[in-house]
């Protein structure tokens, strides 16, 4: 039986290198709905023809960098135990909310977006994307 996806589902998440293993960083990561994520997917992709209508070519162009960035902006919901690049700051995590296709999504402030570093974003993208509100016992099924 299938289940609707809730997309209002978040998960902890710990980066197994997090420097930090006595007191890592949690994440708070959040369910990117289908509409978004094709928005996202829309966003970082072209294609382009060339030739004639014998021979034409193809080649689509796909910026990974900046999927990882959309994906992460409209999929962490939070975080604790984030440091400052001092060490000893906390750093708050802080929202806003945007308007895509007529729909309002929370997003991460462009702000905060630059304190991550991009093997973080990268980890994190990867594990946004893997995550679609299911327990682990749904998921089985």
């Amino acid at each position: 039986m299938f289940r609707a996806v809730d997309v209002r589902a978040t998960k902890k998440y710990t980066s197994p290198n997090d420097p930090d293993k006595d007191n890592p960083t949690v994440f708070e990561i959040g369910v990117i709905d289908p509409a978004l994520r094709a928005w996202i997917d829309g966003k970082i992709s072209n294609a382009e023809f060339s030739g004639d209508k014998n021979d034409t070519k193809r080649v689509v162009n796909i910026n990974t960098t900046q999927h990882a960035l959309l994906t992460v902006k409209f999929g962490l919901r939070g975080f604790s135990n984030f440091m400052a690049s001092d060490g000893v700051t906390p750093v708050q995590f802080k929202s806003g909310r945007t308007s895509i296709s007529g729909a309002a999504y929370e997003c991460v402030v462009d702000e905060q977006m630059s304190l991550l570093s991009m093997d973080l974003i990268q980890e994190l993208a990867e594990v946004i994307l893997s995550y679609q509100g299911l327990s682990e016992e749904e998921r089985k099924n």
